[in-house]
């Protein structure tokens, strides 16, 4: 994460494939829910993630990340696959 730099974030968006836990996660509190990390899988790639668990698998998403570490910054939802 050295290397990487907020202000040059690559946005993608798809849908949820995949959502794995993180072993030995960071967890901290945000809006007195439990923050837990996870690997989450966009269009066939795989993507670390903080979150509080409301996302899920067939949500389309809208995120931008950090190149080198491949660290969600930050994630949208925008719908459901039906």
């Amino acid at each position: 994460m050295l290397n990487d730099n907020k202000n040059s974030a690559i946005i993608i968006d798809g849908e949820i494939e995949e959502i794995e836990k993180v072993t030995f996660s960071p967890r901290y509190m945000h809006k007195d829910r439990v923050v837990f990390a996870k690997m989450i899988t966009i269009n066939g790639e795989k993507y670390y993630c903080m979150t509080v668990g409301d996302l899920a698998v067939g949500d389309y998403v809208k995120a931008s990340y950090l190149k080198n570490s491949r660290l969600i910054i930050k994630i949208d939802f925008y719908g459901v696959n039906q």
